[in-house]
């Protein structure tokens, strides 16, 4: 169903250039999560950048999340 007011036609809560709406609400919420996906990510290039290998780095599994958050907080 096409939404009225936005910049372009919204079906599905997507624009037809590929940008997808946010709800004002969750706005926050959203810039946060992206906001740490991209510090876990730029962690990771340093760790690839120091030969860790890549299977279990990314995507992180439960031993490289760990990792990460241990040196979020040290």
């Amino acid at each position: 169903m096409a939404k009225k007011g936005f910049a372009g036609l919204v079906t599905d809560g997507v624009v037809r250039d590929g940008a997808v709406v946010i709800p004002q609400a969750l706005l926050d919420a959203a810039v946060e999560a992206a906001l740490e996906q991209e510090r876990l990510e730029a962690w990771i290039m340093e760790e690839v950048g120091k030969g860790v290998a890549l299977p279990g780095l990314y995507p992180p599994n439960a031993e490289t999340k760990a990792r990460y958050e241990a040196t979020r907080k040290g």
